[in-house]
């Protein structure tokens, strides 16, 4: 799932996995934003005083683990990945059981640059209603790519 931030990404992801598994079709969830690489204090620092705090470019992101995990699961094998808690500033892994899966769902704003996906839903916003917080006009694109 692709977009920008406060598309209704996260929301969907979640909400999705979860009656996918009601359902008895075994699903798993990850948020792109946990796999984020941490960056060095000084640049950290840079951005802070530059007024830029909740920016993440794709150079952030380490989009060849979250490759791995998708090629890992696919294959049934059993991942370990990070969690982000951005209240506590901390991170976690979670366990992963490699077992079949029907859906591996992943959401964050450069899920284009991941490979093996079957399908990817995209998420358009009109950024001055989301801006003015008034009612969030949604546009969902869905694109079925083939598996290399």
């Amino acid at each position: 799932m692709i977009g920008e931030t406060g598309a209704g990404k996260t929301t969907i992801a979640n909400k999705l996995s979860r009656t996918l598994n009601n359902l008895g079709y075994e699903s798993v969830f990850f948020k792109m934003d946990d796999y984020m690489i941490d960056l060095p204090k000084e640049m950290v620092e840079k951005r802070v005083q530059k007024g830029i705090h909740h920016t993440v470019g794709p150079n952030e992101i380490d989009i060849a683990m979250i490759n791995d995990h998708i090629k890992a699961l696919t294959d049934g094998e059993t991942v370990v990945s990070p969690v982000i808690n951005v209240k506590a500033n901390s991170r976690k892994m979670r366990t992963i059981k490699g077992k079949p899966l029907y859906v591996i769902i992943i959401e964050g704003a450069y899920c284009d640059k991941l490979k093996n996906v079957d399908m990817s839903i995209h998420f358009d916003i009109d950024f001055d209603q989301l801006r003015n917080r008034g009612q969030k006009k949604r546009t969902y694109h869905c694109t079925r790519k083939e598996i290399q």
